[in-house]
């Protein structure tokens, strides 16, 4: 969603404190071992930096302005589902106060930054959380900008961080030459589905279990 699309007489501008996790996952990652196509086994952290590199396209046409992999790999990559289960892990944990709901991935892509390429300021409205894994640290590249809570990071590698989908966030264009690396995902919650539901109806459509 783009900020141009809150421009109407029907939306309000609010201040207000909503949940948020920053932490790093690194180990974690590297504790999950991943098969490769290849026949290698690397961790998780490694797997999704070589398949982030493997399967990005030319630039999306999209709010980010670099070079991405498709929406859904944690659909088809094990690791890509592996941080998109530790984000949902994280996102439910932080919505405890509020309310318990079931977590899902939505989407995830990979994408690649190097110089000249940034991000647009933007939202992932409706998405109930969205989420962004570091794998290299930021510090000479770009950080990640939250315009409206007057918020700046630098991430460092496996840096996980969660923020309200409907949070605006940006990344400034890259003046250095070194690439800027991670995977986005978005997150949705359900107060029906189950875990078990969606695994027993993916398997009802006639996949092989």
């Amino acid at each position: 969603m783009k900020l141009s699309d809150f421009n109407n007489p029907n939306s309000i501008e609010v201040t207000e404190t909503y949940p948020f996790y920053h932490g790093n996952v690194l180990s974690e990652m590297e504790s999950i071992s991943i098969k490769r196509e290849t026949g290698q086994t690397v961790n998780a952290h490694i797997d999704l930096e070589l398949t982030t590199r493997e399967k990005v396209g030319v630039v999306f046409t999209s709010n980010v302005k670099s070079y991405m992999t498709d929406w859904r790999m944690h659909e088809n990559y094990e690791s890509f589902a592996a941080i998109g289960n530790i984000a949902c892990r994280y996102a439910k944990k932080i919505s405890e106060q509020m309310f318990k709901p079931n977590m899902f991935t939505g989407e995830t892509w990979g994408i690649v930054y190097n110089k000249g390429k940034h991000t647009k300021r933007h939202s992932h409205f409706p998405y109930t959380y969205a989420f962004g894994y570091y794998l290299t640290d930021t510090k000479n590249s770009a950080p990640l900008i939250f315009p409206t809570a007057n918020k700046t990071i630098y991430p460092k590698k496996g840096d996980l961080i969660i923020f309200p989908g409907h949070v605006q966030h940006e990344v400034p264009t890259i003046e250095s030459d070194e690439e800027r690396l991670m995977v986005a995902g978005n997150l949705y919650h359900s107060w029906t589905e189950s875990k078990e539901k969606k695994i027993n109806d993916y398997f009802a459509k006639g996949h092989v279990r």
